[in-house]
């Protein structure tokens, strides 16, 4: 089987990106978000890009990715909000929760529908992470892989307060303790990172994530390769593993800060 990963260039960043269903799933439900280049000013409103894994059935959890990326993406076309970006990403990322909750009203079928979501925003020397549910961004700076987002998950609960044992590990991995269009609250993972020239970004579903190890990332990612050509890679590895979920990855370099 050939994979075909998309590529985009907005100015000094390049993305490359590629989502699958994997090996099991006949449908996938993961959705992502690339910007236009044609409609993206990166000193005005820099370089957005989001990850998203749906959850509730087939129909619901198609819809709740779908939607919350395409809820994101009007980030964009939101005037006034130079001054102010990290508030207009987190405007769209609480309409996309706010959406799947009147969907869901609307259509009972859809009950428990949401999905994770995960973004970067390249801008104005920094990389702002919004994140919410398991799905995952990494830093690879220098040779060393950070992992810059925390799964909402009960076993990373279990694991952060230190009492994970080996019969929670079954139940509790899968179960998200946070996702968008569940709950009445919504919260979101907000960190910053300074920008330096040759950072590389991972964001990844967890259909790449739970079946890679961290060096295996790591050496992808290290590889002097086009971002699409990792992208791949990564598809691929987590395809061998038996890709037993469906898997995104989206590859994004910095070549230098932007003057």
């Amino acid at each position: 089987m050939t994979l075909h990963p998309g590529r985009v260039i907005v100015e000094n960043v390049r993305i490359g990106f590629l989502t699958d269903p994997g090996v099991v799933r006949a449908e996938n439900q993961d959705a992502l978000f690339i910007p236009d280049p044609s409609q993206v000013d990166t000193r005005k409103k820099g370089v957005l890009v989001a990850v998203a894994d749906g959850m509730g059935g087939c129909a619901g959890g198609s819809l709740a990715s779908c939607t919350a990326v395409e809820c994101l993406s009007r980030y964009y076309e939101e005037p006034g909000m130079e001054n102010m970006l990290d508030l207009g990403v987190m405007f769209r990322v609480e309409a996309a929760h706010f959406r799947l909750q009147e969907l869901a009203k609307e259509r009972p079928q859809l009950k428990g529908m949401g999905t994770t979501l995960t973004a970067v925003l390249v801008v104005n020397g920094s990389l702002e992470f919004f994140h919410v549910g398991d799905s995952r961004a990494y830093l690879l700076r220098q040779g060393c892989l950070e992992q810059v987002t925390d799964d909402h998950t009960l076993v990373a609960r279990w694991a952060r307060a230190g009492t994970l044992s080996n019969n929670r590990r079954g139940i509790g991995k899968n179960v998200l303790t946070r996702a968008l269009g569940v709950g009445l609250r919504l919260e979101v993972d907000r960190r910053s990172r300074s920008l330096a020239g040759g950072d590389r970004i991972l964001l990844a579903s967890d259909g790449l994530h739970c079946v890679a190890e961290g060096a295996e990332l790591t050496e992808i990612l290290g590889r002097k390769q086009p971002p699409w050509e990792a992208s791949r890679q990564l598809v691929e590895l987590a395809r061998d593993k038996g890709g037993p979920d469906n898997i995104t990855a989206v590859v994004i370099d910095v070549t230098a800060s932007p003057e």
